[in-house]
């Protein structure tokens, strides 16, 4: 994997000023000390997209949307991570630095994007104009597809040979057709088409650059499809074929509908049905789940009824689970016997599929429905198994809310109380403490926010006000939900308190769920002067020292009550009682 220096990566977004960024893609207005527009992310009538230049940050109101300069070039130009970093590097003079072991930069991958294009249009040329395509016309065909469909998803035919697509192109391209996977050379050196007769189905990235392939064989061969192997510029558990056209349909996807095939995609959107995707051939990935997060809130999957199609939807679920937050919607939707979404959508129309899609199963149904198969729940013992069965999965989501949820569902299945289930799980409960918060355009909220969460978005808008906080190490021992993201912010701005919040995001992007409580926090407008916020930081940093002190006796009291003190422990007891006392 491409690595580039963190070091690198918070000189950079020194250097870019997001505001100018984003005001080159969407127009801007100053409002107050932000700047504000309709998202582009999602549809909306009155502006919720606030943009800071002092903390080098976007925050959308409507829909979440947040991160920074980096974040936004990903999402609104569906630029990789790499290729973000590289844009905004040219954009500020300077060269990328890279260490460890690198793929291949964007320089070196463009021959590749070249010649898969170049693959794409031979293709696509040879199912219109050679005469042996005929077989995969009239396939075509009887699966209802039009000239316009099969020219708006470029499919194509490979014809039969051993080296069609090598003859064309030529030995100027025969290095990048291997590295691409499009060529493939044996034990014995011998060079050919790795795709011959077969419909091909070009594969795009986010970009709508070609990135891979597909292909549907025509004969009695084995396997009945093939894709290109992994290569430097395709990760089939990384992408989604169809994502590309869907959102070149629609700006913003209020649902994806995820299926199993490259033809249950095409003959979907044939019938007007333009949000559907397909996973390449494996189950959907943490990646793919990531992914569809970025495009929507709501993700429909849609398996056929059988055995199989129940198996591979808990594969789905079992990948998603641990990247679950609140406010994502998942559903299950299940076709009858013999149905895929190709026949069933050409059998019984747009509007009887759209309905079933309604009558999805949410994933609470779906997982405890599952986990309960074979258990006789009017037994106390099978109560019990589906609470041992449901434990180890519900731990899993870090959405508090959902996870709520669920565990009040399974507490309604199980007839067990939901705190001595939470208890049961080693699940803390949620603290509360109201304060407010503000979003542009709408009157003040109430939301619930803990000291813990109030010290951090002080760090985060204010992190001069460390400077004037000699010792950090007392706060290295909190145990208090947080206390890990506290410590880690603590360290990085006690080395540099000039950080903002945008670079700060950026040493957690690789852990979605931290990026989100930051972005939530930091979207809070906290208006104090420089000796407020030091006074106010001061005081939260006490406060959870006494927290964590009460705490701790709390939980020494309980030992005792029970029986289970150490000596040791009684020590720390009477010492504490004895320090509350002074």
């Amino acid at each position: 994997m491409t690595k580039i220096p963190q070091a690198f990566i918070d000189d950079l977004l020194t250097l870019i000023n997001i505001v100018d960024l984003i005001n080159k893609r969407i127009a801007l207005k100053k409002t107050g000390a932000n700047y504000s527009a309709r998202c582009p992310f999602h549809n909306e009538k009155s502006p919720s997209f606030s943009v800071s230049e002092g903390k080098q940050f976007y925050y959308c109101f409507g829909c979440g949307a947040s991160g920074n300069a980096i974040t936004f070039l990903m999402e609104y130009e569906h630029l990789s991570f790499v290729e973000s970093i590289e844009s905004l590097a040219q954009q500020a003079g300077v060269t990328v630095t890279y260490d460890g072991e690198a793929v291949p930069k964007q320089d070196d991958r463009k021959p590749l994007y070249e010649v898969t294009q170049k693959a794409t249009e031979f293709y696509y040329r040879q199912l219109l104009e050679n005469p042996d395509a005929v077989k995969a016309k009239d396939y075509l065909k009887n699966r209802g597809l039009t000239g316009q469909i099969t020219k708006h998803f470029q499919l194509g035919y490979a014809p039969a040979g051993w080296n069609n697509l090598e003859k064309h192109l030529k030995e100027p391209y025969k290095a990048a057709l291997l590295t691409a996977g499009l060529l493939i050379q044996n034990d014995q050196g011998k060079i050919y088409d790795r795709f011959r007769e077969r419909i091909i189905f070009p594969i795009r990235d986010r970009q709508g650059r070609i990135v891979g392939f597909g292909g549907r064989v025509l004969t009695d061969e084995t396997p009945k499809y093939l894709n290109s192997p992994e290569t430097p510029i395709f990760h089939k558990g990384s992408e989604l074929y169809g994502l590309y056209e869907a959102l070149e349909t629609h700006r913003h996807l209020d649902q994806i509908l995820v299926v199993e095939g490259y033809m249950d995609v095409i003959a979907l959107a044939q019938h007007g049905i333009t949000y559907a995707v397909a996973t390449l051939g494996t189950a959907t990935t943490q990646k793919n789940a990531e992914r569809l997060f970025r495009e929507t809130n709501t993700v429909i999957f849609c398996f056929d009824g059988d055995t199989a199609g129940q198996t591979a939807a808990w594969r789905a679920l079992e990948n998603i689970l641990p990247i679950l937050e609140d406010g994502l919607t998942i559903k299950f939707m299940f076709l009858p016997d013999n149905e895929d979404p190709d026949s069933y959508v050409r059998k019984h129309g747009q509007a009887a599929f759209q309905e079933a899609m309604q009558r999805a199963k949410p994933l609470s149904t779906f997982l405890l429905d599952h986990i309960a198969v074979d258990i006789d729940l009017s037994t106390i013992d099978g109560r019990s198994r589906l609470a041992k069965n449901a434990e180890p999965l519900l731990k899993q989501i870090p959405g508090q809310i959902l996870q709520q949820l669920l565990i009040d569902e399974l507490a309604k299945r199980t007839q067990i109380d939901i705190n001595t289930l939470r208890q049961l799980f080693g699940l803390k409960s949620v603290s509360r403490q109201t304060t407010q918060t503000r979003s542009p355009g709408t009157k003040n909220k109430p939301i619930s926010i803990t000291p813990m969460q109030q010290t951090i978005s002080i760090l985060l808008q204010y992190p001069g006000a460390l400077t004037s906080i000699n010792n950090i190490a007392p706060y290295a021992a909190l145990t208090l939900p947080g206390s890990d993201l506290l410590n880690a912010l603590l360290t990085l701005l006690k080395t540099d308190p000039t950080l903002s919040i945008g670079t700060l995001l950026e040493h957690w992007r690789d852990k979605p769920r931290i990026t989100k409580q930051l972005s939530t926090l930091a979207s809070r407008d906290i208006v104090l002067t420089e000796e407020k916020a030091v006074q106010e930081l001061q005081g939260l940093l006490n406060q959870l020292l006494m927290l964590e002190e009460s705490n701790s006796l709390t939980q020494l009291h309980e030992k005792m009550t029970r029986g289970e003190m150490s000596d040791e422990d009684k020590l720390h007891y009477l010492s504490r009682i004895r320090n509350q006392k002074k």
